[in-house]
């Protein structure tokens, strides 16, 4: 594989000469296949952050002030949450103190009610929008295209390579099936799923049926951000990265 977005550089040397050293059998530092694990933070690391800011950020400000279909229905503390955005967007206008957990309460209640496949296709249809700040592109394209390579080359090394986000996980799978990244190697903020005519009932204690659906709902379960990507490797891989990736 040829790493043709690179220019010679210290870091690309280390990461081939890591590579061919653990994959080469005769190596004493030989890892088998199936411990070739690689984890990859996605906001800055192979996805476009500062635009000025994160595509769910944006995403939340559309939803609550220009989502037609949405209109009049988001809370008190949505509308603060998106209009922060705004402010910060346009304006440059700095965030509250620990944004993104007000954002994440936020983002709950405002897609809350929505099956899995209705907000797939939501996302989709937002990537679609340019980024701000940029023309004749779409969020789809915004991936960069050396850290692209990184993940061929890896692939081709036999690695199995995990998206660990502090993005929701809906709209990470949304964004990176685009460059056939699978769902199930997507970690990220989860808010609580039931299905259709779940209730109030715990799920324990439903039983589900053909005719539903998994909505999502306004319960945020985590935000995976510093040490809860740690504990969510361990908890969702089950073992530790040979190779962590992060801005």
């Amino acid at each position: 594989k040829s790493f043709n977005c690179w220019n010679d550089c210290e870091s690309l040397s280390a990461l081939i000469e890591f590579v061919e050293d653990v994959t080469n059998e005769k190596s004493p530092n030989f890892i088998p296949q199936k411990d070739r694990i690689a984890t990859f933070d996605m906001d800055g690391s192979f996805l476009g952050e500062l635009y000025p800011t994160y595509l769910e950020y944006n995403m939340l400000e559309y939803r609550v002030l220009e989502d037609p279909s949405y209109k009049g229905k988001a809370s008190e503390s949505e509308l603060e949450a998106a209009n922060a955005i705004r402010d910060f967007v346009r304006s440059g206008k700095k965030l509250p103190p620990h944004f993104d957990m007000i954002h994440a309460h936020a983002a709950a209640k405002a897609y809350s009610g929505m099956s899995i496949e209705e907000f797939d296709s939501y996302v989709k249809k937002y990537c679609e929008k340019s980024p701000n700040g940029f023309t004749g592109m779409n969020y789809f394209q915004s991936f960069y295209k050396p850290m692209l390579e990184v993940f061929d080359y890896l692939k081709s090394k036999g690695f199995t390579s995990y998206v660990v986000t502090g993005s929701d996980r809906f709209i990470a799978r949304a964004l990176v099936s685009s460059i056939n990244i699978e769902p199930e190697n997507v970690i990220g903020m989860d808010v609580l799923l039931k299905s259709t005519n779940q209730g109030d009932v715990e799920g324990v204690n439903y039983t589900y049926t053909t005719d539903e659906q998994l909505l999502r709902t306004d319960t945020l379960l985590i935000k995976n951000l510093k040490t809860n990507k740690v504990k969510q490797i361990a908890q969702e891989i089950g073992k530790i990265p040979v190779l962590s990736f992060g801005n």
